[in-house]
């Protein structure tokens, strides 16, 4: 093909790119209009596809023809994509039934569900966490419930009370919360006091109590100690204005001093489980569930149709869940956390990476949809290597030991690989590698890497 020839063909690909984002731009805003209007008569067509821009990416050799290839398959989502939307506005807008979103239920490879005792028995399992915070719950209330008949305290349910509203599943969440419910109630207790000096009506202390009451709910969500400064008056107020005794303020916070001080001690001393010893299982279950996305992807590498299409997508819905199930639980320990802030750095950067690498895995699961796709076994090599570095991290993770030395990975043949999907693989070398390093620095002799909790 002559420079002028190959010329040629690059402005005709543009100029096919330039015409379906254009068509695309306009289906869109004819999505976006028919929503806002709710009208029934706004056009919606979809008409275009990416079969002109393959067409012309076809006779383009090298690495320019790869990439018009890889945006032709794109258009083509796009298109069906948009065709969905467009269906849905006019099915809304026309008030007749909204076409079927659902996919066929996939029949191929069925995999046995849990059983019905299954959610109990993972409940009642002496690792569970609901069992342990149940256990605890049930020996603090009956713990309070004891010490306020035995010592004979007046209005000694607030004691109950509060140990059961501050105990929380979590040592950390309950360690926090005990000391902004103690604090807050000494603030509130104090606020109490000196508006009972200033305020004796009946209808103005109701008036104060309704005030209180409403901000001590608007601030539940964003402080508890906040909650915990309104909430006092409003009890204390409302239990005065009944009983006409002035002096319940301080009751009030010898109260929950002694329910908060029981809810402290009873998270760390009965059936303690803190988030340390939990996050590692988390972090190797994200592992564990990129290198089944991985071998998934590999596996059905030369498998464009629909139902691979369905399968991959599950695969990579459960490594988000899993992603997401790691980082609640390193938030958690974060407020556990008493070390140094290096000791965190190992888990947030195999939190990043686990994002990046299913990224990066994603992106070659796209390259199946490109026209020169290889077979399978031409990047089976670089998979299975891959795939044992990842099982040998995940398992490093959860029994506490430093992973494996990681052994260099095949590198991915020149040919008949593209430059694009070489590099893609490329990158997902690299990523393992920060992968294998941060689960090293995380266990590397370390007996508690997060700090004392």
């Amino acid at each position: 093909m002559s420079p002028t020839q190959r010329h040629r063909e690059d402005a005709g690909a543009e100029a096919a790119l330039a015409e379906a984002v254009s068509a695309f731009s306009l289906a869109m805003r004819a999505v976006a209009d028919g929503i806002e209007s709710e009208d029934t008569t706004v056009p919606v067509a979809v008409t275009w596809r990416g079969d002109a821009l393959l067409a012309h990416a076809a006779s383009l050799p090298g690495e320019a023809g790869l990439h018009y290839r890889q945006a032709a398959a794109l258009l083509d989502r796009m298109a069906q994509y948009s065709g969905v939307a467009a269906a849905t506005v006019a099915g809304l807008n026309a008030g007749s039934p909204v076409p079927p979103l659902e996919r066929p239920e996939e029949v191929e490879d069925p995999e046995a569900g849990p059983g019905p005792l299954a959610p109990l028995r993972a409940v009642l399992s002496w690792d569970s966490v609901v069992l342990r915070f149940a256990l605890r719950v049930g020996v603090i209330i009956a713990v309070a419930v004891a010490l306020s008949a035995a010592f004979d305290l007046r209005r000694g349910y607030w004691v109950t009370l509060t140990a059961g509203m501050i105990l929380q599943p979590y040592t950390g969440a309950t360690s926090m919360r005990a000391v902004q419910r103690i604090l807050g109630t000494v603030v509130g207790g104090i606020l109490t006091a000196g508006l009972a000096a200033l305020f004796h009506d009946p209808w103005a202390i109701f008036a104060l109590v309704f005030l209180f009451g409403s901000l001590s709910v608007a601030l539940l969500p964003l402080n508890y100690a906040a909650f915990s400064v309104f909430l006092t008056p409003t009890f204390v107020l409302l239990a005065e204005a009944s009983s006409g005794d002035w002096h319940l303020a301080g009751l009030r916070i010898l109260n929950t001093a002694l329910g908060g001080a029981l809810a402290f001690v009873g998270s760390r001393v009965l059936w303690p489980s803190p988030e340390v010893e939990r996050l590692p299982r988390y972090l190797s279950e994200t592992i564990l569930a990129l290198r089944a996305y991985m071998a998934l992807v590999v596996d059905r590498f030369q498998d464009r149709s629909e139902s691979a299409g369905r399968r991959l997508q599950e695969a990579r819905r459960q490594v988000g869940l899993a992603i997401i199930n790691a980082e609640e639980s390193f938030q958690r320990a974060l407020g556990e956390h008493r070390g140094p802030a290096e000791a965190l750095a190992p888990a947030m950067t195999l939190l990043t990476y686990a994002r990046r690498f299913t990224a990066s895995v994603a992106a070659l699961a796209l390259s199946r949809h490109s026209v020169d796709a290889p077979a399978g076994d031409v990047i089976a090599p670089f998979a299975h290597s891959m795939d044992a570095a990842l099982v040998d991290i995940a398992e490093a993770l959860a029994r506490g030991r430093v992973p494996a030395a990681l052994a260099a990975l095949p590198e991915p043949p020149a040919a008949p690989l593209s430059p694009l999907l070489r590099g893609r693989l490329t990158r997902l070398a690299r990523q393992l590698k920060t992968l294998h390093d941060a689960a090293a620095r995380w266990s590397g002799g370390v007996e508690n890497p997060i700090g004392s909790v």
